[in-house]
């Protein structure tokens, strides 16, 4: 399963994955694939209750983590969790002395909507390896 904020991995990489609920399998996928490498891996489904939707801790999760990674659909955006996500990781991504990096993960074909279209995305959507791939050598930089 994926590590969570337990801190399993050794190499201090941490990833916070965002996606709605119709790109679930995707998520864990991608999760196992992280830990497989090496990565840790906060994913929200896991680690929020419902009554901590939306609270504190989710930027608690994101203050731990290096990498915001958005799992991006054309359906994706219409999941309000999703948005209020983003909107607390631009924020962090924003703020003076924090190191959050923001990298759209298009798994299917779809226009980034603003802000998002100013960073580079990373596709999974012809080849899952081949996307996989390159999102390992952004988490190398």
């Amino acid at each position: 399963m994926v590590s969570t904020k337990s801190g399993k991995n050794t190499n201090g990489k941490w990833v916070f994955l965002s996606y709605a609920d119709k790109d679930k399998e995707f998520a864990h996928k991608l999760g196992q694939s992280l830990e497989g490498a090496g990565v840790n891996v906060w994913l929200a489904h896991n680690e929020l209750s419902e009554a901590d939707k939306g609270s504190r801790k989710m930027e608690e999760g994101l203050n731990k983590c290096q990498y915001f990674c958005l799992a991006a659909s054309p359906e994706s955006f219409q999941s309000p969790r999703l948005k209020q996500e983003l909107s607390v990781a631009l924020i962090e991504y924003m703020s003076p002395g924090v190191t959050l990096n923001i990298l759209p993960l298009r798994i299917e074909e779809c226009e980034l909507p603003h802000p998002l279209s100013d960073f580079e995305p990373v596709d999974f959507f012809n080849s899952y390896d081949e996307g996989f791939a390159t999102l390992q050598k952004h988490l190398e930089q």
